[in-house]
């Protein structure tokens, strides 16, 4: 799998309602756009990805924790996904789930407890 592109974006809320907060809330999300060499053909075996896919969760997940201040322990929920082109199939965003989105929420849990997905 190639790396094509990243997009990260970061929002700032710094009052909505209520009391005004210490810290303004961050929201933050980081999409990348991969080639899919799978893609167009049966594959029996999508295990060969998965070592691709744990290196691209780590460098998103630490990209998106650098740009939400670094500390991961004041990250208070994630998601994840994955879609695929419509040439693609189903199981080619599933496999992204625990190799590549288990390592952002590796990245992301550091702090010592489980990674809770919001």
């Amino acid at each position: 799998m190639i790396l094509r592109k990243t997009c990260l974006v970061v929002e700032e809320t710094h009052h909505d309602f209520g009391p005004l907060p210490e810290r303004p809330a961050l929201k933050g999300a980081v999409d990348a756009v991969v080639s899919n060499p799978l893609v167009g053909g049966y594959v029996a075996d999508l295990s060969p990805a998965t070592a691709e896919l744990r290196d691209l969760g780590e460098h998103l997940g630490e990209l998106l924790t650098s740009h939400l201040g670094g500390a991961s322990d004041e990250i208070d929920g994630y998601g994840k996904g994955a879609i695929v082109g419509a040439a693609g199939e189903i199981e080619h965003g599933a496999m992204w789930d625990i190799p590549g989105g288990g390592r952002v929420d590796a990245r992301l849990a550091d702090r010592g407890g489980p990674g809770v997905p919001a």
